[in-house]
């Protein structure tokens, strides 16, 4: 019967692992098979140049740091929109999933028209005596960098927050409330602890994409910041002729990745099996 039962999905099945193999497995080998080409010396040449271990600490704190704000921006609208009424949350639901749509260029492309040094605010800002030449540097720093990736990482949060804030039991809050509780102590130790696992699984998702993102870094910093993705780009684009150092470069992002999803996953094992 188990037997039968393979022969029956394994039409279903098949087409999908096809395309699995073909477009990960297959280049995952090659990509390894290119790092084990002299991995030390590789290695080796490109600590000495410096670059990497400098951008990968900024690329971690900068993932970090956005996952961060990014959660707790998450939070705040997923505890609005269970407020609204179910049409005015499902519009207002919509509006916050638009950014997922638009590419992460189209996203630096926006904020620089808007808060660029000849962006709309800037210059209407301009108006009231704000310096434009100051107000614009902002989105080119790393803080605006943050800023602008929050744009596409909140509507992630709060899609995943929004079923577990209107899954809690708002009469615990209640009775906290009546025993004498402040309202930090409410959400302290009543609100938080059932957010958590959601919590960490939404800041690990958000902290592998920013950790993975290049083209909003791209288009608005170019190489003024260091940055893991943007060293790999740089590397193809200048001597894609090293493939060893580009598949280096490459499964060092891939590790950090999945170090960076390991505690939403782990958390998220840990609570189902409560």
């Amino acid at each position: 019967m188990p037997r039968l039962r393979f022969f029956t999905v394994l039409p279903l099945v098949l087409p999908s692992g096809i395309i699995y193999t073909l477009f990960f497995i297959v280049p995952l080998a090659l990509l390894v098979i290119a790092a084990l080409d002299s991995p030390i010396t590789t290695g080796a040449r490109l600590l000495s140049e410096g670059l990497v271990l400098k951008s990968l600490m900024t690329s971690v704190a900068l993932s970090a740091s956005t996952a961060l704000f990014s959660v707790v921006v998450g939070v705040v609208i997923a505890e609005f929109l269970y407020h609204q009424p179910a049409r005015r949350r499902f519009f207002l639901l919509w509006l916050v999933s638009l950014p997922l749509v638009f590419s992460g260029l189209i996203v630096a492309y926006g904020f620089i028209l808007l808060l660029g040094r000849a962006g709309f605010i800037t210059l209407s800002l301009a108006l009231i005596g704000v310096d434009p030449a100051w107000f614009g540097r902002f989105v080119y720093t790393p803080q605006g960098l943050v800023f602008v990736y929050a744009y596409f990482l909140v509507p992630r949060v709060v899609l995943v927050m929004l079923p577990v804030v209107q899954g809690l039991n708002r009469r615990q809050l209640v009775m906290a409330e009546s025993f004498g509780a402040t309202r930090w102590q409410q959400i302290r130790d009543v609100y938080l602890p059932p957010l958590m696992p959601a919590l960490v699984s939404s800041w690990s998702l958000c902290a592998a994409v920013a950790f993975g993102a290049y083209g909003t870094a791209l288009a608005l910093t170019g190489s003024q910041i260091n940055l893991l993705p943007l060293l790999l780009y740089s590397n193809i684009s200048d001597a894609g002729s090293d493939m060893a150092s580009v598949a280096l470069l490459a499964l060092l992002m891939m590790c950090c990745c999945l170090l960076l999803t390991f505690p939403g996953e782990w958390i998220r094992r840990r609570a189902q099996h409560r």
